[in-house]
């Protein structure tokens, strides 16, 4: 008995600790110091955790409950990044702008080799999006072939940015000025559109920051691996290997945005797949000086990616101070490997 006392301590202890490393996560620069931002991914399952230890010692021996207690505590400002309990207001009123944010995933829902298949696929697909077809800015992220031939015949009365074969921008305003940040990739980058909405003149920033790659090797390590053999083994080292490169690539993609931001000289709006959480070094350097939809709005488990990973938010929208947010919405509806997020705001007058 006090040996399986001494492994529920150790264990809670060990919990513990790995979620102060997630709090650091968000403070270090990947480039610098990358290790941290492994729990940092996992913070709401730690979270979960924590909360699971707290009534177990509640039941049992309550002095230990400190321990768990202590550590949400220590960083309590970061549960409202995964969960939370906003009152949203809903309805039409001067001012207000709708947008929309997906990462469709090249429209891989619809894609099938066979043709009856596909266009039955896609038709459900072009349903599901005409839906926000009122909305006034859409930004979608992995857009190639395939997924713009949906996207066009969904938004036939949008103007559309699309420089490349990543991110692209629709708009019931036509554009005063567009551009794009280059990352040097295929299908990652950043996008970026000027209009005028009710006569307010603002920036439409569209991000598609490095994917980490790691989705498929994750899924097959959990359906198939065992511990006790070198594949898996090789398999977890391949897994950190990506996460580690990839982050310190978002790392250096952010930076170009923040400092592209800089020059802006209007109100911005920021929306994108970040491919990191809000435990991340990327979300505070993407986050400084520009509210979170989510956290100002959001209601109830803010989880944006379907894959394997669970509880993951990555996928947001964003806004300078001169805007408020009045809602904010994840779709739940699985035509990608990420959900659709919405939030409507207002300019600050």
């Amino acid at each position: 008995m006090k040996f399986f006392l001494k492994l529920l301590i150790y264990s809670n202890v060990f919990i513990g600790v790995l979620t102060l490393c997630a709090y650091l996560s968000s403070a270090l620069d990947s480039q610098m110091i990358w290790i941290f931002s492994i729990p940092g991914l996992f913070y709401p399952i730690l979270f979960l955790l924590n909360i699971a230890c707290i009534v177990l010692w509640l039941l049992t021996k309550p002095k230990y409950a400190i321990i768990s207690v202590f550590t949400i505590l220590l960083g309590f400002n970061h549960v409202g990044t995964f969960i939370n309990f906003n009152k949203t207001e809903v309805g039409q009123k001067s001012g207000e702008i709708e947008l929309v944010s997906f990462n469709i995933q090249n429209a891989h829902y619809a894609y099938s080799k066979g043709r009856k298949n596909r266009k039955a696929r896609s038709k459900t697909l072009r349903n599901f999006l005409k839906k926000f077809k009122d909305k006034d800015v859409l930004c979608f992220q992995e857009s190639a072939a395939f997924a713009q031939d949906i996207l066009d015949l969904s938004f036939k009365k949008h103007f559309k940015h699309k420089p490349s074969n990543g991110p692209v921008i629709l708009s019931k305003s036509d554009f005063i000025d567009k551009g794009s940040i280059d990352f040097n990739t295929k299908t990652n980058g950043c996008i970026w559109v000027d209009i005028a909405i009710n006569f307010d003149t603002m920036r439409i920033y569209n991000a598609h920051l490095q994917s980490n790659r790691i989705s498929k090797e994750a899924q097959k390590v959990m359906a198939d691996g065992s511990f006790q053999d070198k594949e898996t083994w090789d398999g977890i080292y391949g897994i950190f290997a990506n996460y580690k490169r990839y982050n310190q690539i978002r790392s250096k993609q952010i930076k170009l945005i923040k400092q592209h931001m800089e020059k802006c000289p209007y109100p911005i709006i920021l929306c994108g797949d970040l491919n990191d959480t809000p435990q991340s070094y990327i979300y505070r350097l993407a986050t400084e000086d520009l509210k979170d939809s989510f956290r100002e709005k959001g209601n109830g488990l803010g989880t944006t990616f379907a894959g394997a990973l669970p509880l993951l938010r990555i996928d947001y929208i964003l806004a300078s101070q001169d805007f408020e947010f009045l809602n904010h919405e994840v779709h739940k509806e699985e035509f990608s490997d990420h959900f659709l997020i919405s939030a409507t705001l207002r300019p600050i007058n």
